[in-house]
């Protein structure tokens, strides 16, 4: 009769494990590593510390003990597939994080599909006690009992996040002085129109300007309290808006704006790898199945598992459907974007997913580098005055090619590897292209095209 690891587990003394961990301690494998795998074990198995003795006659049960546990630790040092090449008649082991089937046939989310801004609290529902994103509340409703549903795991503790400090600052830090940054860009937008009528002073609800506009006093005295009096002192010299002055302290705000954005992401990374292993710890102790990647906990279920997971406080996760880029990518093959190109017609490109305001080229390479790290494919929607040719989108190495009449556009996706800078660059410079807007790939393309091999160069 064939023995999964469950049975080995469930025969299986503290003692022979003990020992295995204590006779492997001056091999490569660190310690910490020997005993991360023994708690792991203990944790699984139920076997508990205390020593006992097992009568002569189940000794070969113990002997079979010693060898799992050595299984594992050959996986922590080969990984977990090497394992499974010699042991094909063992069922995937949770303990060593073995996926429960082929990754090609779980459920991930297609690009642009799942939501985990914690800034976009509408777009998350509850189901049996969990809360989620809209996503992946909508494939449990239709996916199969069977099915493998891929999920990101990650605290749902607005006041922990808000606090967190990371470099000096805290996410209510930014968040305050994105709203007070919101308010400024208001007034200097404002200001440039009212200052004309404003520098007039008394005279404008008085008298009346000599174009004609006179206000009342009260929608006077209620501007001027909006602007505040040192402001208008700024922007009003000698009886003149300083229009230079206020377009110079405007594009200030918005270079602010795009750092804000940055250490925005910067501190939720942070904070979501700070409780990383917490997470684990919690989940795999439950018996789920769990898989850690760049800095994410990945939870890998069935949907009736999910609902009668025992997890604690399930209030305190927040369950996000897992895209696959997130799990493939990491930060040695994440492509890296040719941020020497330089000549971008700036005011003809738009950037769907990418916060922050694109006024530099680096701009541009920056926000095109986020969307490569977090997609496989990029999506490029070209209006222009006549219908573009696949010869003169060749240099994009697109992956698909579409046409629509009625604004005259062409959509074309490009595989991440594939971004070509110079290219876009050249499209942004033709005459007849009138906008670039430059996204994540909506829809997954099919696997043909997915695979196909990445352009040379």
């Amino acid at each position: 009769m064939k023995k999964t690891l469950n049975n080995i587990f469930d025969e299986a003394n503290a003692n022979e494990l003990e020992n295995l961990v204590s006779q492997n301690a001056a091999s490569d494998v660190s310690a910490d590593t020997l005993s991360s795998i023994k708690n792991k074990v203990y944790a699984k198995t139920g076997i508990t510390k205390a020593k006992t003795k097992k009568p002569i006659a189940f000794r070969w049960q113990s002997y079979v003990a010693v060898a799992a546990c050595l299984l594992l630790i050959v996986g922590g040092i080969f990984g977990a597939p090497s394992i499974m090449k010699l042991f094909n008649n063992v069922e995937p082991s949770i303990v060593d994080n073995i996926l429960p089937t082929d990754i090609d046939k779980i459920i991930w989310a297609a690009n642009g599909q799942s939501n985990e801004d914690p800034d976009d609290a509408n777009a998350f529902v509850t189901w049996n006690g969990w809360s989620m994103d809209y996503s992946l509340y909508e494939v449990l409703n239709r996916a199969d009992k069977t099915d493998f549903i891929a999920i990101v795991v990650k605290k749902n503790n607005s006041t922990e996040l808000d606090s967190f400090e990371y470099k000096g600052t805290t996410l209510a830090k930014l968040r305050a002085e994105r709203d007070e940054l919101n308010l400024l860009s208001g007034k200097l937008i404002d200001f440039h129109k009212e200052g004309e009528w404003l520098k007039y002073g008394e005279l404008l609800y008085t008298t009346g300007t000599p174009d004609g506009e006179k206000w009342a006093k009260s929608l006077y005295d209620e501007r001027v309290a909006f602007y505040g009096e040192d402001f208008i002192a700024k922007y009003i010299v000698n009886g003149e808006v300083q229009t230079d002055l206020l377009n110079e302290d405007y594009t200030v705000c918005q270079n602010r704006f795009t750092e804000i954005s940055k250490e925005t992401d910067e501190l939720i990374k942070a904070y979501n790898a700070s409780y990383v292993d917490e997470v684990e710890d919690i989940f795999v102790s439950a018996g789920a199945c769990i898989k850690v990647r760049n800095n994410l906990v990945f939870l890998f279920v069935q949907k009736d598992e999910l609902a009668n997971l025992k997890v604690n406080n399930k209030e305190n996760y927040m369950l996000s459907l897992a895209r696959r880029s997130a799990f493939d990518i990491s930060s040695t093959n994440t492509p890296t974007v040719d941020d020497s190109v330089t000549g971008f017609v700036i005011d003809k490109i738009r950037f769907d997913g990418v916060s922050g305001n694109i006024n530099t080229d680096a701009d541009v390479a920056d926000a095109i580098q986020v969307l490569v790290t977090n997609n496989d494919l990029l999506q490029f929607i070209i209006y222009s005055e006549v219908h573009l040719t696949e010869e003169d989108l060749e240099d994009m190495h697109y992956a698909s090619f579409d046409q629509w009449n009625y604004p005259t556009r062409t959509v074309v996706s490009v595989k991440r590897e594939n971004i070509n800078m110079e290219a876009i660059k050249e499209l942004t410079m033709r005459s007849d292209v009138t906008s670039v807007h430059i996204g994540a790939l909506l829809v997954p393309l099919p696997d043909d095209l997915v695979d196909e091999p990445a352009v040379d160069g």
